[in-house]
């Protein structure tokens, strides 16, 4: 039984899968939200230093009472193996694409996601290609504009000969009526419906008072704003909270 859920991310991205959870599925689970935008971006961070960060974040939200933890970042997720009450975006990625080995299979995401090698298979029909600035854009509200579409166009430009494409950064999927309009061809596969349902299957979450605690390192205003236009997700301002940078500083207060 989960009466605390806890999702944490580089920025906004997963407020899709808080959304989902709480408006597709009904989830009466408390749940606490930690962005932690104040940081480097998840997807720059070496690995020795993102890890660090890790047990930074999972030390905060356990103190804040959490009973299972989504970590909704795919940087994030290369460096979290095994986690007791731990589920990562990255292990339903990874069942997707392995689903798909006979398929012509693109798969975009940040630096760090894409150059750990975390979603390569012995397939030769998947493609890999980093699409770092559409987290950063997302984040910012950008959703659309020439920018966007330019940016969407050079990234998809090397794999647009995949079947389906699948989207390996929660930020994206805020974005799919450009990739759609641009390439409607090709199937886009977001990995949060999916986990929604592997967490649904193995927690009851049907206890809990549907509680919002909303945390950010970076600026709550800028989350509020962000979070609305690009999920359509509207957050209390009694619910937010600003944290400093060391989230270590937190745990007491």
């Amino acid at each position: 039984m989960i009466k605390k859920l806890a999702i944490c991310d580089w920025g906004i991205g997963g407020i899709g899968v808080l959304k989902m959870l709480r408006e597709n599925h009904g989830v009466n689970s408390d749940i606490i939200y930690l962005s932690d935008a104040g940081f480097v971006p998840y997807g720059k961070v070496p690995e020795k230093e993102l890890t660090s960060r890790w047990h930074e974040v999972k030390n905060f939200l356990l103190s804040q009472g959490a009973d299972h933890i989504i970590v909704a970042c795919n940087a994030l997720s290369t460096v979290v193996t095994n986690e007791e009450n731990v589920t990562t975006i990255v292990e339903i990625g990874k069942r997707i694409v392995a689903e798909k080995s006979d398929i012509e299979l693109g798969i975009i995401g940040g630096v760090i996601t894409i150059n750990s090698g975390i979603y390569r298979t012995n397939s030769k029909r998947h493609q890999f290609n980093i699409a770092q600035p559409l987290s950063a854009l997302v984040e910012r509200g950008e959703l659309s504009g020439e920018e966007v579409r330019q940016q969407i166009e050079n990234i998809i430009a090397p794999i647009r000969e995949s079947k389906e494409i699948l989207l390996a950064c929660t930020h994206y999927p805020a974005l799919l009526p450009i990739f759609t309009e641009l390439y409607p061809n090709i199937d886009w596969i977001d990995p949060a419906p999916t986990l929604c349902r592997v967490i649904l299957d193995n927690f009851d979450l049907t206890h809990g008072n549907r509680d919002h605690q909303f945390y950010t390192t970076g600026s709550t205003i800028e989350m509020q704003e962000s979070a609305f236009k690009a999920f359509s997700f509207t957050m209390k301002e009694a619910d937010l909270r600003e944290l400093s940078l060391s989230l270590s500083d937190n745990i007491s207060k």
